[in-house]
C-alpha cells in the first residue's frame, strides 16, 4: 500500500454528511450478511464458551443451517473450503456436511476460529462477519479516544487471523480534537478509511 500522510487525510474529514450513495457497496455487504444474521446469532451462543468444541458439534447438529455462515468467518466466499495439513486434505462443504462433526471441529480448530470465539477476540459474529466499523463523529469527546483505541485493538488481532483483515471507516471533523489517538491507529492499521476514501472508490478495491 503506498504511503498515506495522516494530516493530509485527516484535512479531508467532513463538517457534516450531506449524502449517502457512497454507501451503495456496503449495503450489498450488509445484505449478505443479513440472509444469514438468524444462523450468525445462533453461533454468537459459542462466544466465551468453556466448552466450545461439545457446544459446536450440539449446535450444528440441532440447527445444521448455522454450517451455512462458517465460510463468512475465514472471509472465504462460497459454501466450500480445501485445506490440507500433515493428516491429509480435505474439502469441506458448508451447505451439507460431507465429513462427519468431528472433521469440521477439527477445521473450526486449526484455522483458530474456535480460539478467537472462545476467548472474546469478537463480541458479535454479525459484526465480525461485516468486517467494518463505520463511524462519524462531528463534535469531540472522550468516546473518540476509545474508539481509536479499540479499532487498533481489533485490527492488530485481526491481523493474527490468515485470510482476515479488519476495515473501518471513519470520519468527522470531531477527529480533529483527538487526533493523537486517530494518529496511532493510522499509522499501524493500513485498512482505515474515510469518506473521501470511499468516493475515490476504495470500496471496490476491498470488497472484490
Amino acid at each position: 500500500m503506498a504511503q498515506r500522510d495522516f494530516d493530509e487525510w485527516l484535512s479531508r474529514f467532513r463538517a457534516s454528511i450531506s449524502g449517502y450513495d457512497y454507501y451503495i457497496d456496503f449495503d450489498k455487504v450488509v445484505r449478505n450478511v443479513d440472509e444469514i444474521k438468524v444462523e450468525l446469532n445462533i453461533l454468537n451462543f459459542l462466544i466465551g464458551s468453556r466448552n466450545i468444541e461439545d457446544d459446536f458439534e450440539k449446535i450444528v447438529t440441532k440447527y445444521p443451517a448455522t454450517l451455512t455462515c462458517v465460510p463468512l468467518l475465514p472471509a472465504v466466499r462460497g459454501t466450500e473450503i480445501y485445506a490440507q495439513d500433515e493428516e491429509g486434505a480435505f474439502l469441506y462443504h458448508f451447505k451439507k456436511m460431507n465429513y462427519g462433526v468431528e472433521q469440521y471441529k477439527a477445521f473450526m480448530r486449526k484455522t483458530g476460529l474456535f480460539d478467537m470465539i472462545a476467548n472474546h477476540l469478537v463480541n458479535n459474529l454479525v459484526d465480525y462477519a461485516l468486517g467494518i466499523e463505520t463511524n462519524f463523529y462531528g463534535g469531540g469527546g472522550s468516546k473518540l479516544n476509545e474508539t481509536a483505541r479499540s479499532c487498533k485493538m481489533l485490527s492488530q488481532e485481526a491481523d493474527a487471523i490468515e485470510g482476515f483483515t479488519f476495515v473501518w471507516f471513519t470520519d468527522g471533523i470531531g477527529w480533529k480534537s483527538a487526533r493523537g489517538n486517530l494518529r496511532e491507529t493510522f499509522e499501524v492499521m493500513d485498512a482505515i478509511y474515510s469518506i473521501d476514501d470511499m468516493e475515490k472508490g476504495v470500496m471496490g478495491k476491498i470488497f472484490v
